[in-house]
């Protein structure tokens, strides 16, 4: 789960000037978070290592992350290294080898908190050389990730769901209407596509529509199911609207 950055030289972009002397139009926060802060809100944390010192200092935000109090106690890097999941605690060697050579690095890997709960932790480190050319300091970010994690997971979790109710329309037109796989797929999208409505949606009310029908109605079930595909279910309308007179007229 670790990726690294590789080393890439910035140039001006058209349009931008590089003179120092130039003045450039300013920019308002609504403009900047527009380009670099769209999507999820997480929660991200600053650190700094100062190397020869063998100190550590790093904002609230990072205790949030590890699930500690900043009035806890600190058991230092050793603590932060006991928080990793086991399967992520290996580090790969292009994170190493950045890290030594002084160029930024991006790893990803899992901690389990102090309560117990398992979070997904991005780490940006940018190593900084003294002047004999040693990497004497290290300093960057930590961010916590989980969120877009879980949305991902559950996005997964959807698209399988939704693959698998298709899949059981289709197996059901192919029994009941003896059509073969791409026979019975074209005729599921054609039901979709007439009534304008996703694919695992109009499975779900053909498999509904299905649904204590007989074998032996065969081709007469699934023609009365995949016309029952549409937009909107139906609803009893009138009854509602006579309530809404009744209440009215008390």
């Amino acid at each position: 789960m670790t990726t690294t950055t590789s080393s890439t030289t910035f140039t001006t972009p058209v349009g931008v000037s590089a003179d120092a002397g130039e003045q450039a139009a300013p920019l308002t926060a609504a403009e900047v978070t527009a380009a670099l802060g769209a999507g999820t809100a997480l929660v991200v944390g600053r650190y700094r290592v100062d190397l020869g010192a063998g100190a550590c200092r790093w904002s609230p935000e990072i205790d949030v992350i590890h699930g500690r109090s900043s009035r806890e106690p600190f058991g230092g890097l050793a603590e932060l290294r006991s928080r990793i999941h086991p399967d992520d605690a290996t580090v790969a060697p292009p994170t190493l080898a950045a890290f030594r050579q002084g160029r930024p690095f991006a790893a990803a890997h899992r901690v389990v908190d102090a309560r117990g709960r398992a979070r997904t932790v991005l780490v940006v480190g940018d190593p900084r050389r003294d002047r004999s050319g040693t990497v004497g300091e290290i300093g960057g970010f930590a961010v916590d990730v989980s969120t877009v994690v879980h949305e991902a997971d559950r996005a997964v979790t959807r698209a399988m769901a939704s693959g698998a109710v298709v899949e059981q329309a289709i197996g059901a037109l192919m029994v009941l209407a003896g059509l073969d796989a791409g026979e019975a797929g074209r005729t599921l999208a054609r039901a979709a596509g007439e009534a304008d409505v996703p694919m695992p949606d109009a499975a779900r009310q053909v498999l509904a529509a299905l649904s204590g029908r007989e074998p032996a109605d065969g081709a007469d079930a699934v023609r009365d199911a995949l016309a029952s595909v549409q937009a909107h279910p139906r609803r009893d309308n009138g009854a509602r609207l006579a309530r809404r007179i009744t209440r009215r007229s008390r």
